[in-house]
């Protein structure tokens, strides 16, 4: 298993910005050292100056002209919620191209070691390319030394991404907010009916308790991207089936990121269940505080010929989950495992159909889509275990979990948490995930 490819689930948005008259408060010192923000960005305030590394789509926009509206979106290949909502963002600029420019920013693309900067502007561009008509407006990259993320994202106090701002014909910041209220408020503001004060208030006071959380994130961001290497070297192991010297490594690890235990469950998991798996139950049942039982099911995932009290486990933890979103791919793909394992073959069929059917609709990865479809193969050409968990021998996905409400994607994964403030933080994916199940 890929310990961070796991669909990101972030806090819920809403927009706004502050007023003029707006009491200023201190920018935190440790965004000042880190050179992410001098001034806040608000409602009301000139626009800064737009400066990008590449163009990606579109005829170039060489800088923002007075006398027209823009809406500025900042976006990441690697952001789930950003890929689902660039087709919405296709109809705004379509809806509104005699009065509107759309432009899309690619930020945050993950440094990850090894992956030259060469081969991210590849990923990117075959990312666009593969979109098409999807994504049918101006498209950018950002700076090298991320002027866009700083001077516009990050300035503007953010609670994740996808990000939009609307600048007007003034050259000043319009409106602040997630793309999935442009529907509702630019329409407002091309007709002159915004309240731009009282918006701007609003939002005002959400950047300002927004302020702490940044400063603490850049702490907790480094962290992260020395435990992500980490993490690379025990995935390296368990690929290797040095399981031992895995979870003795992870075993290291919980012990030097106390803060950041949770992430490192799953490969923990993963190892034990490989070392000790009467001592893996056992720790299952033990550890069950939240977010922990839906981590030992991730591991559980796609780890065929277990005892089935792992995988009746799995489907306790995980069937909660389904009912309350049956677009849960994670929750779909688990209890398509667990019920393959169980022997009940048509019902892991249907729940992995479900989850390819989502990804697809998510602009989810080739590579993601892929892997599921093969899964979804095997469970095709299979003969699944023949024993059963007792009264679930005819059940079917919807009917065991409820009636399709439609596919609105991961639960609350509306945008991706500030997790990923620092460009490589790729484990903020994992934690949009705990934090979407405390």
């Amino acid at each position: 298993m890929n310990f961070k490819n796991v669909i990101c689930a972030g806090m819920i948005a809403v927009a706004g910005l502050s007023f003029a008259g707006h009491r200023e408060p201190d920018v935190p010192k440790a965004l000042k050292r880190a050179h992410l923000v001098d001034k806040i960005l608000r409602v009301g305030d000139p626009a800064p100056a737009f400066k990008i590394g590449r163009w990606l789509k579109g005829s170039p926009v060489q800088a923002l002209e007075k006398g027209k509206y823009y809406v500025v979106e900042f976006w990441g290949t690697w952001c789930q919620p950003c890929r689902m909502y660039i087709p919405h963002l296709t109809e705004v600029a379509k809806k509104f191209q005699d009065k509107v420019t759309v432009i899309g920013v690619d930020v945050w693309e993950e440094g990850q070691p090894g992956i030259a900067d060469a081969d991210l502007d590849k990923i990117v561009d075959q990312f666009v390319k593969e979109m098409g008509d999807k994504m049918d407006y101006h498209v950018c990259r950002d700076t090298a030394d991320e002027y866009m993320t700083k001077h516009w994202l990050i300035a503007s106090a953010p609670l994740g991404v996808p990000h939009s701002l609307i600048v007007d014909p003034e050259g000043k910041i319009a409106w602040i907010g997630h793309p999935m209220r442009l529907d509702k408020y630019l329409p407002q503001i091309l007709d002159g009916t915004f309240d731009r004060q009282k918006y701007a208030k609003t939002y005002g006071e959400k950047q300002d308790q927004q302020l702490p959380r940044l400063e603490e994130t850049l702490a907790t961001a480094k962290r992260s991207r020395d435990l992500e290497q980490s993490l690379k070297e025990v995935e390296d192991l368990i690929k290797a089936k040095e399981y031992r010297k895995a979870l003795t490594e992870c075993e290291h690890l919980k012990g030097q990121y106390t803060d950041l235990v949770s992430l490192i469950e799953v490969p923990y998991m993963t190892a034990l269940l490989k070392v000790d798996q009467d001592k893996a139950y056992e720790y299952m049942k033990t550890n069950n505080v939240p977010p922990n039982p839906f981590l030992h099911a991730l591991a559980i995932r796609d780890e065929d010929g277990l005892p089935r009290r792992f995988y009746e486990y799995a489907i306790e933890v995980l069937e909660p989950l389904y009912r309350q979103n049956n677009a849960n791919v994670d929750a779909a793909r688990g209890l398509a495992s667990a019920y393959f394992n169980l022997g009940n073959k048509a019902s892991a069929i249907a729940l992995q159909e479900k989850a390819v059917g989502v990804l697809k609709v998510m602009n989810a990865s080739e590579k993601d889509i892929r892997e599921c479809e093969e899964r979804l193969e095997l469970y095709r050409s299979s003969k699944p275990c023949t024993c059963r968990v007792p009264g679930r021998e005819t059940a079917q996905p919807e009917a065991a979990f409820g009636r399709t409400r439609g596919t609105t994607g991961h639960p609350n994964s509306r945008f991706v948490s500030i997790e990923k403030v620092e460009k490589g933080l790729t484990l903020g994916k994992l934690a949009g995930i705990i934090s979407s199940c405390r």
